[in-house]
């Protein structure tokens, strides 16, 4: 039986009953195969041991060294002529509402576990995990007219990720001259929302979509999610690139049908899903959860007599990989005479010759005034994080980490110059 306990305060909270908090942990472990009864398995049963623990750990992430205080910033008037660096007179500014509520984000895990050897060659580990995060710190909406700004950060919300993990091996041969070994781990994770304040959901658009679009990060190189409280809290929006419209040579866009935007639409109902080179009215749809349903890697190791092998490997499968490199950069025509083209676009792009290609006509500038054309190949829809589907890949891979083979000298000439030993070995 094991615990812990510890007391942390940070000065990030100004009030001192949410400055401190105590966080603590307490496990136990219970080696059954060392249990007299079990000895009669013991011809097969080489090591048991079953173990669980519970903690409570604390988070400050994201909280300003100053948040819990009324700040002011200060500036230069009254400028007595363009260009002039002597200024008449000074403004001081007050800065966002002082967030004095604010305290610790506590992460509750609980995690259960098994540890087994069996004929001494078979031997694993299997965990299942559950975390419960509570208090988060996250932006949450706030009156405008009491505090002067529409969001603050708040410890509000909770949020859940659930997991298995396992590492498996075995030894396959197992003699005086040779040994083959095998082994792989893995993981499987889920995070789903459990809760958010009252005021995200009512000015959010609901319980089934409390997190708008876009609001991932609010930075063009993030990417949106849509979240509701018993959703994948890593749940991808995105529109649909549809390809190229034939007539026109732009790119095709799927849009929902609102009672809002029916008018743009005569021929269709409110619910269908049409095509449209208005990029403006491009729906994000769900692409899935980012998170893989599988990641881990496996190993094998090899040795007869002196010559042995070993290689490491890493792989995922499933999950969903976001490139605003490629949404932003496979077509970007910036100031004239400067052009960046990916190599995918080469003889692929709209022509009256080329109909059926993947991507819309080439264009020499862009159409809006901040030079961007990543639209334009229907990688994007508008600024800031709304991309398409052209953005997203399926992430999962395998890797190989490193391959080794190795000679070691046999230990009798070693002897003879006095040295312990000697390897040689190739990695990559």
């Amino acid at each position: 039986v094991t615990g812990s306990i510890r007391t942390d305060g940070s000065s990030r909270f100004k009030n001192v009953d949410k400055r401190w908090g105590v966080f603590w942990s307490v496990g136990a472990a219970w080696r059954i195969s060392a249990e007299e009864w079990m000895q009669n398995a013991s011809s097969w049963l080489t090591d048991l041991k079953i173990r669980a623990d519970y903690g409570v750990s604390g988070n400050q992430s994201g909280v300003g060294y100053y948040s819990g205080y009324q700040t002011w910033s200060y500036s230069a008037t009254g400028y007595t002529s363009p260009g002039s660096y002597q200024p008449s007179g000074w403004k001081l500014t007050q800065n966002a509402y002082p967030n004095d509520g604010l305290t610790w984000e506590k992460r509750k895990t609980v995690d259960v576990g098994l540890d087994f050897r069996l004929w001494d060659r078979f031997y694993g580990t299997l965990d299942w995990y559950q975390t419960n995060t509570v208090d988060m710190i996250m932006s949450a909406p706030v009156s405008y007219a009491m505090t002067g700004q529409s969001a603050q950060t708040q410890n509000v919300g909770s949020l859940r990720t659930r997991g298995f993990e396992f590492d498996l091996g075995v030894d396959i041969i197992k003699t005086p001259n040779t040994t083959w070994s095998f082994g792989v781990n893995g993981a499987h994770y889920k995070v789903k929302i459990t809760s958010v304040p009252e005021t995200m959901i009512n000015m959010q658009g609901g319980p089934d979509n409390w997190n708008a679009t876009g609001a991932a990060g609010g930075a063009s190189t993030m990417f949106a999610y849509r979240r509701w409280i018993g959703g994948d809290y890593y749940n991808m929006v995105a529109a649909k690139y549809m390809g190229v419209d034939k007539d026109t040579g732009l790119p095709l866009f799927s849009a929902l049908v609102t009672e809002e935007n029916h008018s743009k639409f005569p021929d269709a109902n409110v619910g269908d899903v049409v095509t449209t080179t208005d990029h403006t009215e491009a729906y994000m749809f769900d692409m899935g959860d980012a998170t893989p349903d599988l990641i881990g890697g496996f190993n094998t190791s090899f040795r007869w007599k002196n010559l042995d092998f070993s290689a490491t490997f890493a792989f995922q499968i499933g999950g969903l990989f976001f490139s605003h490199m490629y949404g932003d950069y496979i077509y970007n025509s910036g100031n004239v005479g400067v052009r960046y083209l990916s190599q995918e676009l080469v003889g692929n792009m709209f022509s009256a010759d080329n109909q059926n290609a993947k991507f819309p006509m080439i264009f020499a500038s862009a159409q809006n005034a901040g030079g961007s054309a990543a639209y334009l190949t229907g990688s994007r829809v508008n600024a800031g994080n709304t991309y398409t589907d052209l953005a997203i890949f399926d992430a999962s891979y395998l890797n190989v980490k490193n391959i080794t083979i190795g000679y070691s000298l046999p230990q009798k000439w070693m002897d003879k110059v006095g040295m312990a030993g000697l390897r040689v070995y190739a990695s990559f």
